[in-house]
């Protein structure tokens, strides 16, 4: 199977949901904390 990037402008208002999914998505780091997803969930709510 092939894999292509498809790329779409994404309009400011969504920069933030953005940036929390490239984080979520991002592979762990082990001075990453493991309340990160919690803290987005939070934030989000």
């Amino acid at each position: 199977m092939d894999r292509r990037i498809i790329r779409v402008d994404i309009p400011p208002a969504h920069a933030g949901i953005t940036a929390a999914l490239r984080r979520a998505f991002a592979p762990v780091n082990e001075d990453r904390r493991e309340s990160d997803f919690d803290d987005l969930l939070r934030r989000l709510n």
